[in-house]
């Protein structure tokens, strides 16, 4: 297979793929980890996971409300024949 071939195959995966190979490899590797750490620490490792999974909330909010703010703003400009 070429290499043009293997970069098609990503570009054109659809986004709940590319969401659940996501998921599906930080959770194996998670998992891996947690079996056999590389090295341990003193804090809780759940307890760090819902700090990240909070932050990552909060950029997926500040994301999404960005995201509907610039289709408003370039259906606006559409409508009114602006730019």
């Amino acid at each position: 297979m070429a290499m043009n071939e293997f970069l098609f195959f990503f570009e054109l995966m659809p986004t709940w793929q590319k969401l659940v190979r996501l998921v599906g490899c930080l959770s194996v590797f998670w998992a891996f980890e947690g079996a056999y750490p590389l090295m341990t620490h003193s804090y809780k490792k759940w307890k760090h996971a819902k700090i990240n999974f909070g932050f990552l909330s909060f950029t997926l909010i500040i994301n999404i409300l960005f995201g509907i703010l610039a289709l408003g703003v370039f259906n606006w400009l559409q409508v009114n024949q602006f730019g």
